[in-house]
């Protein structure tokens, strides 16, 4: 991960224990890159319960979801720490980052897919038939075996194709956490 090109793409943010980061349900037009410290994904269901659904360390980019695929937030972040320190990048930079850094392109292709994969197994068994759905398509199949090196073969290539895949999953994560 190139820091120093990451640092000329946005702007560093500090929060404090406790503070809010970005909120569930707001539109998003930012995704961050966790630099210090630890937050929490928080998820409300339904019936307005919190969940804490996981908690992050540093090198862990969240909020791209909204940005992939342009819809409110789906998910509250909260700094666990004092001087949680986030980079803030902007939705043009977060696509050319993307571009010009395949191997932050590729973690986030792993941390949504280890996501996605989560999600699938806290599914009720009355949605298997979608997960089998899900399991069966040709892009969950190719992103499940894509090495580093592919997908860098991928983004020089055809950079539109990678921003789909990323989208596909993005979108796998938030139809199944409305399922869940």
């Amino acid at each position: 991960m190139n820091l120093e090109l990451l640092k000329t793409c946005g702007r560093v943010r500090k929060y404090q224990e406790g503070e809010f980061i970005c909120t569930e349900n707001e539109t998003g037009s930012t995704a961050f890159l966790l630099l210090q410290g630890n937050v929490k994904i928080i998820l409300h269901s339904f019936e307005d319960i919190q969940k804490e659904a996981a908690l992050l360390s540093p090198g862990v980019i969240f909020g791209e979801m909204s940005l992939l695929e342009n819809k409110p937030r789906n998910a509250s972040v909260v700094a666990e720490c004092d001087e949680t320190l986030v980079l803030e990048i902007d939705k043009s930079n977060f696509l050319n980052i993307i571009k010009a850094d395949t191997d932050v392109a590729f973690n986030l292709l792993r941390t949504l897919l280890g996501r996605v994969e989560r999600s699938m197994v806290a599914v009720d068994c009355n949605k298997l038939a979608y997960l089998e759905k899900i399991r069966k398509d040709k892009r969950y199949l190719q992103i499940q075996k894509l090495t580093k090196e592919q997908f860098q073969e991928i983004v020089g290539k055809d950079s539109e194709y990678a921003q789909q895949l990323l989208k596909f999953l993005s979108h796998t994560l938030a139809d199944i956490n409305t399922k869940i």
